[in-house]
């Protein structure tokens, strides 16, 4: 199953979030990727600026901790975000143990933010030659 979001920077719309994904990953017990621009980090080296909101992140933390989601490294930029002077690494993706076993070879990868103030995400396979 792959989840995409877009979290406001509520702590309630945080908490509301983390209760649908719940009874989306319960309801349908598959495994799960979930894409998102979370506007939120789990550390403050995410951020240009070093800042961290310890409620936010801890509640993330703890979301991603119940649900065993394991994050995908991000390849090709330190930052997803860039507004002015501030960077931030906001979009990301996490996935089920059983996602990363049925799909080992995937990886997340950044491309440049064109028009937007968001890099593109991409997760793909290693290229393969066929022949």
């Amino acid at each position: 199953m792959v989840v995409g979001v877009y979290v406001t920077s509520s702590v309630q719309d945080h908490a509301k979030l983390w209760e649908d994904i719940t009874t989306l990953k319960f309801a349908f017990e598959l495994p799960m990727v979930v894409i998102s621009d979370f506007n939120e980090t789990l550390h403050a080296h995410e951020r240009s600026n070093g800042y961290i909101n310890h409620s936010g992140s801890a509640a993330l933390r703890n979301f991603l901790s119940n649900y065993a989601l394991i994050e995908f490294k991000l390849q090709g930029s330190r930052f997803t975000w860039f507004r002015g002077g501030f960077m931030s690494c906001i979009d990301t993706t996490f996935a089920s143990p059983e996602f990363h076993l049925q799909f080992p070879f995937l990886s997340l990868c950044s491309y440049p933010r064109g028009v937007s103030d968001h890099c593109q995400l991409l997760l793909q396979t290693p290229k393969v030659d066929w022949g």
